[in-house]
Parts: C-alpha cells; sequence; structure tokens
C-alpha cells in the first residue's frame, strides 16, 4: 500500500520515506523520532505557535515553518545537504498542499471508517510474510520511536485525512486517463507532472 501511495506522486512524508528503504544511508530511527516530534505537538487549530508562521502563501493554501522543517529533515535523514533538503521541501509542500485544496473542491473525503480500512491494510502489507525482513525491520525501527505503536497508526490516520482524498483524486484522474485509447504508462507520467504543475500555479504561492 504504502509503494502505491510513492508511484502517484504525491504523498504524505511518512509514506514515502519507502522510496528509500533500499537506501543504507536512510536513517529511520531518526526520521521516526521527527515524526513522534509532530505528532506530540498540540494541533494548529488549538494552538500556534511561532513554528508554524506562514512561510509561502498560496491562493488557497499556506505553508507552515513548521511543515518545511519536517520535510527538510526528512530529506536530510535521505542524504541531502540541508540547503537541497529544504528546497525540495517547499517544493514538496507546494504540491501536497495544491492537490489537497484540489481533491477537496473536487468532493473528495475521507472517513474515520476508510481511514481506519486503509491502515489496517498498510499494517498488513508491511508486515506480511511476502515483505522481506529488512523493510520490516526498518519500519519497526521508525515505529519503535513513539511510545507505542497505537501512537504511531494514530498519528498515520491524522495524516490519512489529507492523504486520502488526494490518492483517491489520483485513481480517478488516472482511471480517466487510461481510458483513452492512445494511454500508455510514459504518457501518464508527463500528463500527471504536468497536472501538478499546473496545479501549484494557479496557487501562485508567495514567500
Amino acid at each position: 500500500i504504502i509503494c502505491v501511495a510513492c508511484l502517484i506522486g504525491i504523498c504524505s512524508i511518512s509514506a514515502i520515506a519507502s522510496e528509500y528503504s533500499e537506501s543504507e544511508s536512510f536513517d529511520f530511527s531518526g526520521w521516526g523520532q521527527t515524526l513522534k516530534n509532530v505528532a506530540e505537538k498540540p494541533s494548529k487549530s488549538r494552538s500556534r505557535t511561532a513554528a508554524d508562521e506562514t512561510l509561502v502563501q498560496g491562493k488557497e493554501v499556506a505553508i507552515s515553518e513548521s511543515d518545511v522543517d519536517m520535510g527538510t529533515q526528512f530529506y536530510q535523514a535521505a542524504g541531502f545537504t540541508e540547503e537541497e533538503a529544504r528546497e525540495q521541501s517547499v517544493e514538496y509542500f507546494k504540491e501536497y498542499e495544491a492537490m489537497y485544496a484540489e481533491a477537496i473542491a473536487k468532493g473528495y473525503s475521507a472517513t474515520d471508517e476508510e481511514i481506519e480500512g486503509y491502515l489496517e491494510e498498510m499494517k498488513a502489507s508491511i508486515f506480511s510474510d511476502t515483505t522481506d525482513e529488512t523493510t520490516q525491520a526498518q519500519y519497526r525501527e521508525m515505529i519503535g520511536q513513539f511510545d507505542s505503536e497505537e501512537d504511531y497508526w494514530n498519528y498515520e490516520k491524522e495524516v490519512y485525512r489529507k492523504q486520502l482524498p488526494i490518492e483517491k483524486m489520483v485513481r480517478d484522474l488516472e482511471r480517466e486517463y487510461f481510458g483513452q485509447e492512445s494511454a500508455d504508462e510514459e504518457g501518464w507520467d508527463e500528463y500527471f507532472e504536468n497536472y501538478k504543475a499546473d496545479l501549484v500555479r494557479k496557487q501562485n504561492y508567495q514567500n
């Protein structure tokens, strides 16, 4: 399930860690600690801090300093320099927030039941007999930074309140694209990259 999320090109930062599961340099324990710290922060809707100051403002969405900091730590864990990591993080969140805004505008949503079912499938996929031991160990290392495994999945539940509507929209977009006679995989990749770029431009982000 997680790898499928990666292939659609935009997903929760915790999910795209799977892209680096074969990298000896990726710091899974460090990334798990970052996620734990994020999970323990008060909800932005309840308490806004200096770290949540808007860094980039779009037409319909805003990217906070704390979001970019989290993304920067992810890309640093993947081996990027701090400068490169911050740049990658900003671009990631521009796409992510633009995609989420579009999904909501088109009426996509996710119920608690859908999210819980999705996460149950994710758990089964990660820890199934067909998943290699190294990958399972890497995820256990990341999840192990939380006080309990339940805390980790509760964190992911909040992530997928935004992630799942995006995935629904992309699945429908992909289905529509491949319904054309001339559709091919290479063409889809280009089409989807252009689609995301158009949504970013639509937001007209300002620093």
